[in-house]
């Protein structure tokens, strides 16, 4: 894995894409642990796979 230099704009940003991802992927799997209802959880599994794919094509 590269090493990112924080005070270079382009590694900053890339770091804080990657940090917004890991919060919006850890709130998901939160959410779908804690829902009841299997159908529910189902769809939030779908969007948990649909932010890995979304931003592994950026």
């Amino acid at each position: 894995m590269p090493v990112l230099d924080l005070f270079k704009s382009v590694d900053k940003a890339a770091r804080d894409r990657l940090a917004a991802l890991v919060d919006k992927m850890l709130g998901l799997k939160r959410r779908e642990h804690e829902e009841p209802n299997p159908q529910v959880q189902t769809v939030i599994a779908r969007q948990i796979g649909a932010v890995g794919k979304d931003e592994g094509a950026a």
